[in-house]
């Protein structure tokens, strides 16, 4: 329904239902292997706030009921609307039932405009607020049918569409930038992963991975030794101090915990969501450890990693490792555990919450370069990496500059 407070229309504007606008393609598919399609698109396949589908699976990896979707239908997802994902199909598939598919009446919107008005705060805050459930919030087909919405004629869609269209090119070609920088910086990284051994019942896993790895240094060059880990890296684990002492805690060192996942995922972690008190650390098992430390997540959010950029103290979740700097460099270990994220959570154990146990670094063994070789080597994943984030902050810009272009022209705000 249209809101009580909605502004006067523009001229040429009217309101029309949803279900004026689009209809919704029910046609199910009960056995996805038989479907005769080769592209699956799961919520997991789309981006938020981007309209391109850029990963898919295949029907013959999924099972249970799904919808079958035509090229230039619209798959937004009905759960979790928040999430913002909507994509337009370039190709026939089938695609999760947890997804609407939208196909729209030219009489009333364009369909290359379609996908663009249902990207606006518009529309998304209206999905949100008829969605229903709390673990999983999804919208209804009938209630969404019934919801009522301004739209300009046809004629200036097409006019407002030349613009969208340019700017969502300058989207994807950012994308496109950020991807092959991200490709380049994984495909440099496992690089570093020559000459890993394992213990154990690990060996096996670890010859898994080597024949996965993609064509690159097949050979550890002679310069580089086979050296275990903790020959070069004292290996600390964390500890949480009591919480029934509040003088243990807001004492102003950082302490990182599982809250600090989004912060690990730098290359320096200087600030954590909590903080202990030196009486916290001398009445229980935590250590604080020095700058340059190397902290690798062991459980939970497995793989995660990062240098301490100060002194700090961590909880039991984490490995760290306090480098023999004349041996090997901080920056070096911290993009060698980055290279191996995949694989942490590979071989992580356990039955709920999975876990990498403190004796497996304690046997792992790298192949360690020298240190101008690692210098160089760093100097190489830094450019990269800045390059991605450089990227990442472009993509961010063209997309906050899209959201208020399209918002705008939503609330006839555009001449």
């Amino acid at each position: 329904m249209m809101s009580k407070n909605a502004k006067p229309l523009k001229p040429g504007w009217k309101v029309w239902r949803f279900d004026q606008m689009a209809t919704n393609i029910n046609v199910r598919i009960d056995d996805p292997s038989k479907s005769g399609m080769e592209h699956y698109v799961g919520l997991e396949h789309l981006d938020p706030d981007s309209l391109r589908i850029r990963r898919w699976g295949s029907p013959s990896d999924v099972e249970a009921g799904k919808l079958c979707f035509k090229t230039g239908d619209i798959i937004f997802a009905k759960r979790r609307a928040y999430q913002r994902k909507l994509g337009v199909a370039e190709f026939d598939g089938i695609c999760s039932a947890h997804a609407m598919v939208l196909r729209a009446k030219p009489d009333v919107v364009l369909p290359e405009f379609l996908p663009f008005f249902m990207q606006s705060d518009l529309f998304m805050n209206r999905a949100v607020e008829i969605s229903v459930g709390s673990l999983s919030p999804t919208i209804n087909w009938k209630t969404m049918a019934v919801q009522e919405f301004a739209l300009p004629p046809v004629d200036e869609q097409r006019h407002l569409l030349e613009l969208l269209v340019t700017i969502e090119a300058s989207c994807n070609e950012s994308y496109g930038a950020l991807g092959a920088a991200e490709s380049l910086f994984e495909s440099a990284l496992l690089d570093l992963t020559i000459g890993l051994s394992y213990p154990g019942e690990m060996k096996n896993i670890a010859q898994e991975w080597t024949k996965a790895r993609p064509p690159g240094i097949q050979e550890i060059p002679t310069t580089w030794r086979l050296i275990r880990l903790t020959d070069v890296a004292r290996l600390e684990s964390g500890h949480t101090p009591s919480r029934r002492h509040d003088d243990y805690w807001a004492g102003g060192i950082p302490w990182i915990s599982l809250g600090d996942t989004e912060r690990l995922d730098t290359r320096r972690i200087v600030q954590t969501a909590e903080t202990v008190s030196q009486k916290g650390i001398d009445n229980s098992s935590a250590r604080l450890l020095p700058k340059d430390t190397v902290v690798l997540c062991r459980t939970a959010s497995v793989g995660f990693c990062s240098v301490m950029g100060n002194e700090m103290a961590t909880s039991q979740d984490f490995a760290n490792f306090i480098c023999n700097q004349n041996e090997i460099l901080p920056d070096f270990l911290y993009f060698l555990f980055r290279a191996l994220r995949s694989y942490w959570k590979r071989i992580a154990m356990g039955g709920g919450v999975k876990t990498v146990y403190m004796p497996f670094f304690k046997e792992m063994q790298i192949a360690l370069p020298p240190i101008q070789d690692q210098e160089a080597i760093i100097a190489e994943l830094s450019a990269i990496q800045d390059s991605v984030a450089g990227l990442s902050r472009r993509l961010v810009e063209s997309r906050s500059f899209q959201a208020i272009i399209l918002n705008q022209a939503m609330a006839g705000a555009l001449e």
